[in-house]
């Protein structure tokens, strides 16, 4: 059977409780969430990650109006700057150690 959850909260008290054998959760929410808590040390990650874009997003996304096109250049040139200096990769190590959250276009 399928259920749906509000959060992700609700999530883990039921995979705690046996009420659940298993979840489809974002690998962010459970790598530096859920399993570095004391009741999260008893489950693991199984499987292969679900791409399916269909299903989840293909990564983050700022707002902004279209039209203006002076703070897309701004954010995009910031972005390609810091991904040039290293300082995206120091930012992804830190946060995220050794878990790919590359996004293919």
């Amino acid at each position: 059977m399928i259920k749906s959850y509000p959060d992700m909260t609700s999530i883990y008290q039921d995979l705690v409780t046996g009420r659940l054998d298993g979840a489809l959760c974002p690998a962010i929410a459970l790598k530096f969430g859920f399993l570095q808590t004391a009741q999260g040390k008893a489950f693991e990650v199984k499987g292969s990650a679900v791409t399916d874009t269909h299903l989840f997003s293909i990564g983050s996304a700022y707002g902004i109006r279209k039209e203006d096109e002076a703070t897309q250049r701004l954010i995009n040139q910031g972005l390609e700057q810091i991904k040039r200096n290293g300082v995206w990769l120091a930012i992804k190590e830190r946060y995220f150690g050794d878990l790919d959250i590359s996004v293919t276009e």
